[in-house]
């Protein structure tokens, strides 16, 4: 019996929260205006392909902004028929037509963006954004003093009037530029020691949705220390997102994560944690992979997929106010980050999901939105601070833009160009040429500036992100093959 084609596909249904800007809008990629019955097809450029068990591969094509793929032996053939242009409708084999599943796998390939009309092909374009990120930072105050916190400890809190203000002036600016959703992130310090601010300013902001018809998303970035079961109850029924920080379990976690006399974070943070699941409330872990926690990663994932927890891999981003040093963490070290994150994909392996996960699990990388940028800042994104002050980064609160008296702040971050480093990928020395590129868009801006001068050159964690992203693939297409089309 003849093996049918069959194409499995992953899409990012619902990317992950993280504590930092998230990706721009998805590229557009144009297509020549051509009658389909006159076009010839070809498979496209740049594939990679990842054996797999059982005759299967993975396949994609970042730089065209494919599906991640997963093709059985006569599926892999189909394609290859198209390295040569060819219409859809030639007939490559003996009562090919005749059989629905060539058509049905022709489809799964155009829709997969694996196999594309012939033409003149384009950049890329970044359309205008959709989706506006807000960063509200509540407070700088917080008990702990973590060894790569950027933010400097204060009392300084936000006021109510302030927040109002934050609220009005984003729904405002959403009207302006036609955006249909923003999305809120309630920061810190320590945004929990303010929590009714939180609830005043969220009841106003939902209040602003309904009567704007601009959807309204938000979490709330936490330590998890000092988190109580009221305000639980209150995320979970006003539909807010929470993220809580664990960079390991017990004393790999203290060692980073700590009071200000020393004294470890983990039992109230594994705490807070118990008390979210038991009130119905999902949260997911932002944990930071330094050289001081990477050796004991595989025990916080285990401890993450255990509970069915969503969780994102950030790479240690350097600055001023931090304790660690930039160049050890950054430079030295990579061969035990890269092989710490390897033994935990390795444990993932022996544990998939049913769900996708892979666009958490290294650090800017969101897999499947191709994206030229890495991150909102200058695009989509600004920082509301305590005093009402607005910046284009969260990192970098020192330089501010504008105000909320502004009348466009959006646009007043978008003109800006004495401190804009997030710089297009393609525009990137080093980045050209990268399949990559449009996957990690070039890595955080701001950490190559400070590593390396400049944010017109490839990121300081380039190494790592090559030798990861195949590892990480391979992962996706395990999961597809062990769950089918599942999301």
């Amino acid at each position: 019996m003849v093996e049918d084609p069959r194409i499995l596909t992953s899409r990012v249904v619902d990317s992950p929260d993280t504590d930092c800007a998230c990706p721009a809008t998805d590229l557009i990629y144009p297509r020549p205006a051509v009658p389909t019955a006159a076009r010839f097809w070809q498979s496209a450029p740049d594939r990679y392909h990842l054996q797999l068990p059982d005759r299967h591969e993975l396949v994609c094509s970042p730089s065209v902004g494919s599906d991640i793929a997963v093709l059985n032996a006569p599926a892999v053939a189909l394609l290859a028929t198209f390295n040569t242009p060819r219409p859809l409708q030639h007939d490559p084999g003996p009562s090919a037509l005749a059989d629905p599943g060539i058509s049905a796998a022709l489809a799964d390939l155009v829709a997969a963006r694996l196999l594309h009309p012939v033409g003149p092909t384009s950049r890329p374009v970044q359309p205008p954004p959709e989706t506006l990120t807000a960063w509200l930072h509540l407070t700088s105050a917080c008990p702990l003093r973590c060894s790569y916190c950027y933010v400097p400890k204060t009392a300084e809190t936000m006021d109510v009037a302030t927040g109002r203000a934050a609220i009005a002036t984003l729904f405002r600016t959403a009207r302006r530029h036609g955006i249909r959703q923003l999305t809120l992130k309630y920061a810190g310090g320590e945004p929990t020691l303010c929590f009714p601010l939180i609830r005043q300013i969220h009841d106003y902001a939902r209040q602003r949705a309904d009567t704007t018809g601009i959807a309204l998303h938000a979490v709330v970035l936490s330590s998890g220390v000092g988190i109580q079961p009221t305000m639980l109850d209150y995320m979970r029924d006003a539909h807010i997102r929470l993220v809580l920080s664990l960079d390991g379990i017990g004393a790999a976690h203290d060692v980073q994560r700590h009071f200000r006399h020393g004294r470890g974070s983990f039992a109230e943070v594994a705490l807070a944690l118990e008390h979210a699941l038991a009130s119905g409330l999902q949260p997911s872990l932002s944990i930071t992979v330094t050289d001081q926690t990477v050796d004991t990663l595989c025990e916080t994932v285990a401890f993450a997929l255990e509970r069915g927890l969503r969780f994102h891999l950030n790479l240690y981003r350097n600055h001023e106010q931090s304790a660690l040093d930039p160049q050890t963490a950054l430079l030295t070290n990579q061969p035990r980050i890269i092989a710490g994150i390897q033994a935990a994909l390795a444990l993932i392996e022996t544990h998939l999901p049913e769900q996708r996960i892979i666009d958490g699990l290294l650090d800017r990388a969101t897999f499947g939105q191709p994206h030229t940028l890495t991150c909102g800042a200058g695009y989509n994104y600004l920082v509301v601070d305590q005093r009402g002050r607005i910046s284009r980064c969260h990192m970098d609160m020192a330089q501010p833009l504008t105000d909320l008296q502004a009348d466009d702040p959006l646009q007043a971050i978008q003109s800006d160009t004495t401190h804009n480093l997030n710089i297009a990928v393609d525009d990137k020395v080093g980045c050209g040429n990268c399949p990559w590129r449009y996957w990690c868009g070039g890595g955080c801006p701001l950490v190559t500036f400070r590593a390396t001068g400049s944010a017109a050159v490839k990121s300081p964690y380039c190494r790592i992100y090559q030798a990861l992203y195949p590892a990480i693939l391979r992962l996706e297409g395990l999961r597809l093959l062990k769950w089918g089309n599942a999301a």
